[in-house]
């Protein structure tokens, strides 16, 4: 039940964001994304070169890479989220959500502007949206 409502959550800001975004309110500072990944996985070797394209664009974002196999304590922070790899999980202003398998993970920038660009309820449709949108 709780993977449905974050998966739900998930779409609403996606879809709240689907418009453009005003880059005068961003704030990527906020932003933590933590790949968890295995060497031996080759879903995850399929992702890597996204997911190090996504941290050289976005360099006030927080990128941790999490081997599974040897992970250290931060990685623990997050493990939580972790049903298999690869999965990357995002943490902004107290809200927390991840990306499972290859085809979720091809909208962590999407994920990202949203988090950085959009204010939560805007995206849930409770407040003003100017907001957000331009």
């Amino acid at each position: 039940m709780k993977r449905v409502l974050i998966i739900l959550m998930l779409v609403l800001m996606l879809v709240g964001c689907s418009q453009k975004l005003t880059t005068s309110k961003c704030n990527y500072s906020k932003i933590e994304v933590y790949f968890y990944y295995s060497p031996r996985c080759p879903h995850c070797e399929n992702v890597k070169p996204y997911v190090d394209e996504i941290r050289d664009k976005y360099k006030n974002v927080s990128f941790h890479y999490c081997n599974v196999e040897n992970a250290s304590k931060e990685c623990y922070k997050y493990a939580y989220y972790v049903y298999g790899v690869p999965t990357i999980v995002v943490h902004a202003d107290g809200i927390t959500t991840s990306l499972v398998g290859e085809r979720d993970i091809m909208g962590l920038e999407n994920l990202i502007k949203c988090f950085a660009c959009c204010d939560l309820f805007v995206s849930l449709g409770s407040a003003s949206a100017d907001t957000c949108y331009t």
